[in-house]
């Protein structure tokens, strides 16, 4: 029995010992499964962060890829916007250089002019304003729009033309009273005074049937005053010295110390708001439609002729103007058609070496200059006389 026990005992042990060796291995192998794992596992981590890293530098990329073509895009942009500009003067160029040459004849008086052709006889601005103050002489102005209503065709949108005006303006071109002058824009010839801006309108404005047109309606053995005597600033070249100021100046001595009636537009305000009148007697006002007023013309004319003879008349009504300066001349009136002349001396003041926007005043030449704020002033108010409206 106790033998047998022995034995069981021994069995025992050999199993326990087989166990532990059991044991042992597996805990080697698992061992080995948890280096393994760690191995496995820091080489996914490194897979993680090194796809991590090459989706940081492929987002890097391709934000630079954004930016260079945005960047492409606005080269492009700045090339198209340069070669637009590039050509555009190019063709500005050609276009100056093509006026030049064309009116190279006539400005410069060469042996090739046309038989058609001739140089409208123009005194100066001085012997001009010298027969107004000493013969209390009228003046009557042709400019580009007055010509473009004798032949049809409507420039002036502040002033529509028609049969009457048509011939109406007609009449005063060819009329011939010792009272009234007659003035037409002196750029037949010479261009050098103006400015380059000036010259090149000029010259654009007179091709060879516009200069027909006028010379068909002009006299050749007439003399003529210069329609530009009521643009002494922005055309000249000289508009930032002195001259300019001695051109008003001499304007002015047409007025002072005279007792003086304005027959402007109803937005024109001449005189307010500067000093170009202030020499003047008097002043009063008769105010007319700001466009289109040469349909109350009769009206206008039957009133301005129970007012007295003695005063001076300055008008600033486009076209209208033109036929109310010759009229009133006809029955004893001094009327002068002063246009621009406010706005050219509103501009001077403020150094603007041409049109610029006075708000308060209508300007047919700068763009919005049709459209005014309100004007309130007690003075301006006691100066008007008539309103037609």
């Amino acid at each position: 029995m106790e033998k047998k026990d022995q034995i069981e005992k021994r069995k025992s042990l050999r199993k326990k010992k087989q166990i532990q060796l059991k044991l042992g291995e597996l805990q080697i192998q698992n061992k080995k499964l948890q280096a393994e794992q760690e191995k496995y596992a820091n080489q996914f981590l490194m897979a993680v962060k090194h796809l991590s890293s090459e989706q940081q530098e492929r987002a890097k990329l391709t934000k630079r890829l954004e930016q260079q073509e945005e960047y492409t895009k606005k080269i492009l942009q700045i090339l198209t916007t340069i070669e637009k500009e590039f050509t555009e003067r190019i063709e500005l160029l050609e276009y100056k250089n093509q006026l030049r040459s064309t009116n190279f004849i006539y400005e410069w008086k060469t042996e090739e002019l046309p038989d058609w052709f001739f140089y409208p006889q123009i005194r100066s601005k001085e012997e001009t304003i010298q027969d107004i103050v000493e013969n209390r002489k009228s003046l009557a102005r042709f400019g580009d729009g007055e010509f473009a209503i004798m032949f049809g065709k409507e420039r002036a949108a502040f002033q529509c033309g028609g049969e009457k005006l048509r011939q109406r303006l007609l009449e005063v071109l060819q009329e011939k009273q010792d009272s009234l002058l007659i003035g037409i824009a002196n750029h037949y010839g010479s261009l050098k005074k103006f400015t380059e801006k000036a010259a090149d309108d000029i010259r654009a404005y007179m091709t060879e049937e516009v200069r027909k047109e006028h010379l068909s309606v002009l006299d050749s053995n007439r003399v003529y005053e210069d329609a530009y005597i009521t643009r002494p600033y922005a055309l000249y070249q000289d508009n930032q010295t002195d001259d300019p100021k001695e051109r008003f100046t001499a304007l002015q001595t047409i007025w002072r110390d005279r007792e003086v009636i304005f027959v402007e537009g109803e937005k024109t305000r001449m005189g307010a708001g500067n000093s170009l009148f202030d020499c003047a007697k008097s002043r009063q006002r008769v105010l007319c439609p700001a466009e289109h007023a040469f349909s109350r013309y009769e009206e206008v004319l039957a009133y301005l002729l129970t007012l007295s003879k003695e005063k001076l008349y300055l008008l600033a009504l486009g076209p209208m103007a033109t036929v109310l300066a010759a009229d009133l001349a006809k029955r004893g009136f001094q009327a002068i058609d002063i246009g621009h002349l406010d706005l050219e001396y509103e501009w001077y003041q403020i150094g603007a070496g041409g049109p610029a926007n006075v708000p308060y005043k209508y300007n047919n030449e700068f763009p919005g200059g049709r459209e005014t704020l309100d004007f309130s002033d007690m003075q301006y108010e006691q100066e008007i006389l008539q309103r037609f409206l």
